[in-house]
């Protein structure tokens, strides 16, 4: 008996056992009485035994059939919970949205984009991770987010990538800074200074360093920051400089609290983009998600 057996004729047998009836079992399943008669048949010769017997009109279970009755009864409701619970989490996967981004882009990136989502799917939850890149593809492979709003992976073979745009990073200083009224600036000049970088597990923060070995110079002083706003708010009185992307500062940059320069060796620039697991399929949501995110570079950061 190594056969699997049809859960339709354990159904059927389940159905006969309750009613004591071909004709009744028939009725109650929309099919024929041959049709369980065969179901019946096809199932002890599976099983290899007599389930039933017939006493005049009414049907009687014999011992093994006793038997059967009851592992019956608990396959057919642990295959409904099971396809309760499927259907349960597809229509889930339908209803919410988890996220993983930096706060940056929480804050500056975000707050449109999912105003334009909501009037899409209205009725979505959506979950969003605040955290630096690394710990989003930690997030993305441990299942807890679907999509992270990201810089570009850099050896992650187990994701994939759609860019959304690249930004450069600045030199930060507020306007009584006496960069205010250097012409240019040399690597001595940036090195000196207190630098205000983000937080040493970022990927930010291993751009910037790789890029300072490379022009043969470290900063001295490097102060490691977990939020832009406090960051800029430490510029501001004068504590220290810092690299940042324009978009984060262009309120301050307009205003001339905060002015910016680019690096006169060469262009530091991010790669961002929306980061998913290798082989994930994007549903609608998603897809609109990654649309919208789209949209709003351009008309945000200028494509």
């Amino acid at each position: 008996m190594n056969k699997i057996i049809d859960s339709r004729q354990l159904l059927a047998f389940v159905e006969l056992a309750s009613t004591g009836s071909f004709t009744a079992a028939a009725k109650n399943l929309f099919l024929t009485q041959s049709a369980i008669s065969h179901s019946m048949k096809s199932l002890e010769n599976e099983m290899e035994c007599k389930l039933i017997d017939k006493i005049g009109k009414k049907i009687i279970l014999t011992y093994e059939g006793e038997l059967l009755l009851e592992s019956a009864k608990k396959i057919l409701q642990d295959m409904k919970e099971v396809r309760f619970e499927l259907n349960r989490s597809e229509e889930l996967q339908k209803t919410r949205l988890r996220i993983a981004t930096s706060p940056a882009i929480c804050k500056y990136f975000m707050p449109e984009v999912l105003r334009e989502f909501l009037i899409c799917f209205p009725d979505c939850k959506f979950d969003i991770q605040s955290c630096d890149t690394p710990q989003s593809f930690d997030l993305l492979r441990n299942q807890k987010v679907d999509l992270a709003i990201s810089l570009k992976p850099e050896k992650e073979v187990d994701l994939e990538f759609i860019e959304l745009f690249t930004d450069e990073l600045m030199l930060v200083y507020p306007n009584s800074h006496k960069w205010a009224s250097k012409p240019t600036l040399v690597l001595s000049d940036i090195c000196e200074e207190n630098l205000f970088l983000y937080r040493k597990s970022s990927y930010t923060y291993r751009i910037v360093m790789d890029h300072f070995k490379r022009v043969g110079s470290v900063p001295t002083t490097v102060t490691e920051m977990d939020d832009v706003d406090s960051m800029k708010e430490l510029i501001k009185v004068g504590i220290g400089v810092g690299i940042l992307p324009i978009w984060a500062i262009r309120k301050e940059n307009a205003s001339n609290t905060l002015e910016v320069r680019a690096f006169s060796s060469s262009k530091l620039t991010r790669t961002w983009g929306v980061s998913y697991l290798r082989g994930k399929n994007i549903n609608m949501a998603e897809q609109t998600l990654v649309q919208l995110c789209k949209d709003a570079v351009l008309s945000s950061f200028g494509g």
